[in-house]
């Protein structure tokens, strides 16, 4: 199963896409409404693009494919780079 959800988040098989800087992450929202009540409501109703890309401007790429990929997986590539934007994402989403 872990597998699985490893290969989601590599495909573009998936129904919400972020925009980070005009490079793309594509995901699905089931799963990232199971993680977070934010998640949840930026597909919701509530917020004008629930359809369309989401735009993320205060995070790098590399950053958010990370705390996507933990989401997916469960794992994380934590360093002494990205630590401070992982914990900001972490108490944000």
């Amino acid at each position: 199963m872990q597998r699985k959800f490893n290969d989601a988040f590599e495909s573009q098989k998936i129904d919400v896409v972020f925009d980070i800087g005009g490079k793309k992450l594509y995901a699905d929202k089931l799963r990232f409404t199971l993680a977070s009540t934010t998640f949840e409501s930026m597909f919701s109703d509530r917020w004008s693009y629930k359809n369309d890309e989401i735009p993320i401007k205060d995070y790098s790429f590399n950053d958010f494919k990370g705390c996507l990929l933990f989401i997916y997986s469960d794992k994380s590539n934590l360093n002494d780079g990205n630590i401070m934007a992982m914990l900001d994402m972490a108490e944000f989403y």
